[in-house]
């Protein structure tokens, strides 16, 4: 009896080591499925950070490129731009003189009409004229005062010359001539009068200028000379 059970409690406890020896094989098993899964999905999880990785270099040298083009369309656009106001620049200053030279133009052919008009009130005598001709005069005379004020209202303004010192800016010598006790260089008299637009000159006077009297044949002599 004693054997008997001896053996059983032998059996028993064989079984019981070999359940125990499966249940640690089966959990050894089980930890390095575990492992190889783990590496698997390291790799997976690697691989995919390496494409997101290769994708975001690809999408920062896009941004950099489109970044790039971005600055130089702006630059052109800015060029563009500064061209365009350039050329309006341009534009609205040739028609200004384009203007200008118009208005002067005109200016001019009105002021050759004044010479006219004074030149034709000039040769009246008024002096035994009758009232029929005294009536044709004070026409033209009011026909010039409405130019000449039409012209100062534009800013056009005659000068006189007669008295001052010769500018070869504001005036043009028709002629030199001597004259007793003047100094050389003065206007004597003035042939048609001169015409400034703002501050600029529209047409220089006409005019006669001084020059020094030859008192002897010395002095004609010692100009020869200095001619020479």
């Amino acid at each position: 009896m004693d054997d008997t059970r001896k053996d059983v409690n032998e059996t028993k406890t064989e079984e019981q080591d070999k359940n125990k020896n499966d249940k640690g094989s089966s959990s050894v098993k089980s930890d390095r499925r575990k492992k190889r899964k783990g590496k698997r999905s390291l790799a997976k999880a690697e691989k995919e950070i390496e494409i997101l990785n290769e994708k975001l270099r690809d999408t920062e040298q896009k941004l950099e490129k489109t970044y790039v083009e971005m600055v130089e369309y702006k630059n052109r656009f800015l060029r563009a731009m500064a061209d365009l106001d350039n050329y309006r620049k341009s534009v609205r200053k040739e028609l200004e003189e384009a203007r200008t030279r118009t208005k002067e133009s005109l200016y001019l052919d009105i002021i050759s009409i004044l010479d006219n008009f004074e030149r034709a009130m000039q040769s009246f005598k008024k002096d035994n004229i009758d009232e029929h001709t005294m009536s044709i005069i004070k026409g033209i005379e009011m026909i010039y005062k409405q130019f000449h004020n039409l012209l100062e209202k534009e800013g056009v303004k005659a000068y006189s010359s007669i008295g001052e010192r010769f500018d070869p800016r504001k005036h043009h010598a028709m002629m030199h001539k001597e004259a007793e006790g003047v100094e050389s260089d003065q206007i004597l008299e003035e042939y048609e009068k001169g015409y400034m637009y703002g501050d600029k000159i529209l047409r220089p006077a006409k005019v006669i200028v001084s020059k020094k009297k030859e008192n002897n044949i010395e002095d004609k002599e010692e100009k020869n000379n200095g001619e020479e």
